[in-house]
């Protein structure tokens, strides 16, 4: 979960470093974070994504990251906007799954 501003990451799960590895999260944003281990071939596609999150606050996108050097993983990743009474922003969240190898 981050802030309103995405500049600070609230919450992340403890099963974390399941599935993007050991070592990979710090206090950095979370876009940059991805920004850092997604494939080369997806990072177009995240950018893209991620400016048009701003206007429609919803992702729903398979993605190929890093989880080691040596291991490339496809994920699922939906993320969506927490807004308040007044409709403001107040929250980012979302869920990355691994998509099983069968994929």
């Amino acid at each position: 979960m981050m802030n309103a501003a995405m500049t600070r990451t609230l919450y992340i799960t403890p099963n974390y470093p399941e599935v993007f590895g050991e070592g990979h999260f710090t206090d950095s944003t979370y876009v940059a974070l991805i920004q850092k281990i997604i494939h080369r071939d997806d990072l177009e596609k995240f950018n893209n994504n991620m400016i048009t999150y701003q206007s429609t606050g919803v992702i729903k996108e398979e993605y190929r990251i890093w989880k080691s050097k040596k291991e490339c993983i496809r994920v699922y990743a939906s993320v969506f906007q927490i807004v308040n009474k007044s409709g403001e922003v107040i929250r980012h969240a979302g869920f990355v799954h691994k998509i099983t190898t069968g994929k």
